[in-house]
């Protein structure tokens, strides 16, 4: 006898699958995919919103401090006129 004849699956017949219980599966499924990227992806936009607001200071310093250097470049500016 070839091989390939004969095979029987246990537990396979007269077993009727609804439909709606396969569609249901696929969206738990597609659900707790989206669940495992959101918890993964979520630290990162917190780290990199906070690493945004870290430039930001470090920007309103500088600009602070080049206001404060353009100041006193006029008044020496002024005083050599």
């Amino acid at each position: 006898m070839p091989m390939g004849f004969g095979v029987h699956y246990v537990g396979s017949e007269g077993v009727a699958i609804n439909p709606f219980y396969d569609i249901l599966w696929m969206i738990i499924f597609v659900v707790i995919i989206a669940v495992i990227i959101y918890i993964l992806i979520s630290p990162l936009k917190k780290q990199s919103s906070s690493i945004d607001n870290e430039k930001l200071i470090k920007i309103e310093k500088d600009v602070e401090e080049i206001k404060e250097i353009v100041k006193e470049l006029k008044k020496k500016w002024e005083e050599i006129e």
